[in-house]
């Protein structure tokens, strides 16, 4: 693992994490597996701001189906 990118328990920090945290915004959906309390989650995962159409958004994910 690139360790500019991780921790030593393998978990993201530094520059590469504020970037990701910055493309963070709020959501309006209430049952997105990415929106814990209103703020997208996506770009902590995938490095990069969720896709939204004017059909929604592309890497929404049921909650309820990933209990």
């Amino acid at each position: 693992m690139n360790q500019h990118l991780f921790d030593k328990n393998g978990k993201l920090c530094g520059p590469e994490l504020d970037r990701r945290a910055a493309l963070c915004e709020e959501c309006m959906s209430e049952t997105c597996a990415f929106n814990p309390e209103g703020i997208c989650t996506i770009p902590l995962i995938r490095g990069r701001k969720a896709v939204i159409t004017d059909y929604g958004c592309l890497d929404w994910l049921d909650a309820e189906e990933e209990e």
